[in-house]
Order: C-alpha cells, then structure tokens, then sequence
C-alpha cells in the first residue's frame, strides 16, 4: 500500500483537527479512524509492504499523522499539500513503482 500525503490517524494535538477536516464529509472521518483502529493490529509482514510519503511542511494533513512506525517513510523536500502530492507523482514515481513491484 502507498499513502501520499494522506491523513492516516486523528492525531493527538494535530492541526487542522479531523474534525475541521472532515466538516464537509462525515465518510473521511469514519475513514481515518477506521485505519487508525487498523494500524494497531498490523503484523511487522503487513508493515513491510507499506509506503507513506510526505512533504516536510502540510497545512492540510498534519504531518504527525502520515507515518506509520515500522513502514517505510519518506519526507519529501517540498512544501504544502497539494505541491508534495505532485511532487511525489512526479518525482517519486519510480521509487513508488519498485516499493510496488518488490512488496
């Protein structure tokens, strides 16, 4: 599985809150916490074949909320969310490809 720049977990403290975030749409956050219930029973084999990207700064998805400890995670040198997003399609494509095909 590969995450970019996704919000994977409420997060304690984070800003937006995931209910700022989620005012528009109930479904996202019944998403978020859904996956963030999930996270604590991954086996160390599931976490293997999990990729999350991020960028080193997100006004929209707080970063403490994009990692999975025991995945593989990298920090992008970009700024904001939608920038980071293109940036790791872009950029990152290949490496997001292998992290595929060998997981």
């Amino acid at each position: 599985m590969v995450n970019v720049c996704g919000r994977l977990r409420e997060g304690v403290g984070a800003r937006p809150t995931l209910k700022r975030a989620a005012r528009t749409s109930e479904i996202f956050a019944q998403s978020v916490k859904i996956c963030e219930r999930g996270l604590n029973s991954l086996t160390n084999s599931n976490l293997k074949k999990i990729l999350t990207i991020r960028p080193i700064y997100d006004g929209i998805v707080p970063i403490s909320t994009v990692g999975i400890e025991g995945a593989t995670n990298i920090i992008i040198p970009s700024f904001f969310h939608g920038v980071g997003i293109r940036c790791s399609m872009i950029f990152w494509r290949n490496k997001i490809i292998n992290f595929l095909i060998t997981k």
